[in-house]
């Protein structure tokens, strides 16, 4: 025979403390026992064993670095699972949790519910049954607990309306006010049973009231106060005193209750009241009454978690959870606090019941035909058999339809907005080659350039409208733009690739430009740098970026030039790198592409000033003039004369010089001469 030993750990799944027991004994500071259940085979303790700590979240102190749990002061809700379940955002944790299998929560654990969060440019829609032209209108809601509309701000008034019309919010859908998530609310109890209400006696059973060891009695009236749990019962000439107990028949006295304005008869003690069958002192008595104290009459309120109504029977039967009603209650349901919808429109209007003037139960004490533990089924009414229509339960609230009624409109002598004009720049597609990152701005391939007047308070780089896929770039971020006819982008937009069906990035330019003859002019500005001139590419910080100068060859916008082709020192691939320019004016005649280019220009004016006296008479018949002395009109003394008269004029100052001046004042030829 093999006796085989098995080590198990307690408690497992399947022992009956694996969801906790109590303490049965308390031996010392250390030591306590408990109950651990009966076992069907016989066990030995060997060794180990732990008592574990729980930790009930969320807490405000704790020792993680933080110093509270993240959802101590209140956290949202992320998925409503069903009418009793939810998931909440508890907040991240440096250290692992694990869940203490079940158990029982021994402290009061409140979930507070927040006001719910407001909706906002919700669209207005016409009224059931009303038809109309308008639209646009949208509003602002703030929904209360209950489900009601707690605010509201029109957002938009739209257009269209007429006076008499009636708007309302859709319901549910991609536009509409959310409906219920789960069926409950924790600010609607729909079933009301027992309160304070005032009682009128109706009558009673023939000796209804038994006074022990004396024989029964008939009260000729009685009153109840459901705040005292006091009945006061009138039997005229009684004998009895404080001495005296009394017992009342079941279900024998008679009254109505203001609940629904006294139009239902009841039959007290009910059979769950705490006076029915049995006896109690009498208070206090006068010559014809007696006081008993019968138990207050507490107004209980229940919460409705599903309900269903046949509407050819007119049972509802009413889920409420946990009750102690039986067939002897009566409940009341709170006016417009239970929300169906109907098979009639195909379930699409939601409708509140009891409805005024059309439910039986509404405002009136209905009575409980049969319950079970977490249900009560009551009479609502049976509906007309051509309207015999299946209902869908929503949830609970005091549902009415929000709705707005236009009382006047205002008509606007405004027809409407003409934003201005935009001007279609040439595409830069094809220069995208996912490196380049600078791109001239053109027009019907032409360069055209942008400039804000100074202290305009323009921001060109708003205007300018960039699309890149469709996508509109956000101006500084997306570009860069600060006037000119080059746009850099942030990041360099992607080509297609040669040979593949891969296609580069799309954009497209627009410049805003207002009304054109008011808010722009377009101008032929007078050029600063003009062809034949020179530039050159210099930098401060690093001589091998400065290039030798370059002769200017061709303008194609205000802020760029042509020069020519240059192979040297401080030539970069990099288009955003940024050098200071030195610009010199052509001071001599050029041949460029074999076009004579001439040095004058059209801003410079002459400027001759008298250089010497005359020092002869000048008469009708004078053909020379003798002055003091002579230099040419410009600075260059070589100006506009060979290579032989410079040496003349060079070594030989003192030598008369003729020159022969055509179409001067003085007469077609007319001789200079100087000694």
């Amino acid at each position: 025979m093999m006796v085989v030993l098995v080590s198990l750990t307690h408690p497992r799944s399947t022992d009956p403390i694996y969801c906790g027991t109590q303490v049965t004994k308390i031996n010392s500071v250390n030591e306590f026992e408990i109950n651990a259940g009966v076992s069907t085979a016989e066990s030995f303790y060997t060794s180990g064993g732990i008592v574990e700590e729980i930790i009930i979240a969320p807490r405000q102190v704790n020792n993680s670095p933080t110093g509270s749990d993240p959802a101590a002061s209140g956290t949202s809700i992320i998925k409503v699972i069903d009418d009793y379940s939810f998931i909440i955002n508890s907040g991240p944790s440096p250290y692992t949790h694990f869940y203490k299998r079940c158990g029982e929560l021994r402290q009061d654990f409140n979930v507070v519910i927040d006001e719910p969060l407001g909706y906002y440019n919700v669209p207005l829609i016409y009224s059931e049954g009303v038809v109309g032209l308008g639209t646009g209108a949208t509003v602002d809601l703030v929904p209360g607990l209950d489900s009601t509309v707690s605010s509201f701000e029109v957002n938009n008034f739209g257009y269209g309306y007429q006076p008499g019309e009636s708007l309302t919010v859709s319901i549910g859908g991609t536009v509409g006010i959310p409906t219920f998530t789960t069926k409950t609310s924790n600010a609607i109890l729909p079933v009301v049973a027992g309160g304070d209400y005032p009682h009128t006696f109706v009558g009673a059973e023939e000796g209804s009231v038994n006074v022990t060891g004396i024989g029964t009695t008939t009260p000729t009236t009685a009153t109840y106060s459901g705040s005292t749990g006091e009945l006061v019962l009138t039997i005229p000439g009684h004998s009895y005193t404080t001495s005296n107990t009394v017992g009342i028949g079941t279900s024998t006295i008679a009254f109505t209750c203001g609940s629904d304005g006294n139009q239902t008869i009841l039959y007290y003690p009910k059979p769950t009241d705490p006076i029915a069958g049995i006896v109690t002192g009498i208070t206090t008595t006068t010559t014809n009454t007696i006081t008993l104290f019968v138990g207050i009459s507490t107004l209980v309120k229940y919460p409705v978690h599903d309900a269903t109504y046949d509407p050819a029977s007119g049972l509802s039967v009413l889920t409420i959870g946990t009750h102690n009603l039986t067939t002897a209650n009566s409940i009341r349901l709170a006016n417009e606090s239970l929300l169906f919808k109907c098979s009639l429109d195909g379930y699409k209007r939601i409708e509140a019941y009891p409805r005024p003037f059309k439910d039986r139960v509404y405002g009136n004490s209905v009575g409980i035909a049969s319950y079970t533990s977490d249900t009560i089924t009551i009479l609502a009414g049976p509906s007309v058999e051509s309207q015999r229509y299946q209902h869908e339960f929503v949830g609970v609230g005091s549902y009415v339809q929000f709705e707005l009624n236009i009382e006047r409109t205002f008509n606007s002598k405004f027809s409407g907005w003409n934003v201005g004009e935009f001007i279609v720049l040439d595409k830069i597609d094809p220069f995208f080659n996912g490196q380049r990152r600078l791109f001239p701005l053109s027009v019907n391939n032409e360069s055209i350039s942008f400039f804000a007047r100074s202290n305009s308070g323009i921001n060109l780089e708003s205007n300018l409208l960039v699309f890149v896929n469709d996508i509109l770039q956000t101006p500084g971020e997306g570009y860069q733009f600060t006037g000119g006819s080059t746009i850099r982008f942030t990041e360099a937009p992607k080509g297609g690739v040669a040979g593949f069906s891969t296609t580069g990035d799309k954009a497209k330019i627009f410049m805003y430009t207002g009304t054109e003859s008011i808010d722009v002019r377009t101008v032929e500005v007078l050029p600063s740098v003009e062809v034949g001139d020179e530039v050159q590419l210099y930098s401060n910080q690093n001589t091998s970026f400065t290039e030798e100068p370059r002769l200017v060859m061709d303008i194609k916008a205000a802020d760029k030039v042509i020069t020519n082709n240059y192979a040297g020192q401080g030539v970069t691939l990099d288009e955003l790198f940024e050098r200071p320019l030195t610009w010199t004016k052509q001071t001599v005649d050029k041949f460029i592409d074999n076009e004579f280019v001439g040095k004058d220009r059209v801003y410079y004016e002459p400027v001759i000033n008298p250089t010497a006296n005359i020092i002869s008479p000048i008469g009708v018949g004078t053909s020379i003039v003798y002055l003091t002395s002579i230099r040419p009109l410009f600075d260059n003394p070589y100006e506009g004369i060979g290579t032989k008269e410079r040496l003349l004029l060079k070594y030989s100052r003192k030598t008369l010089l003729r020159l022969e001046l055509q179409k001067l004042l003085l007469g077609p030829q007319v001789q200079l001469l100087m000694f």
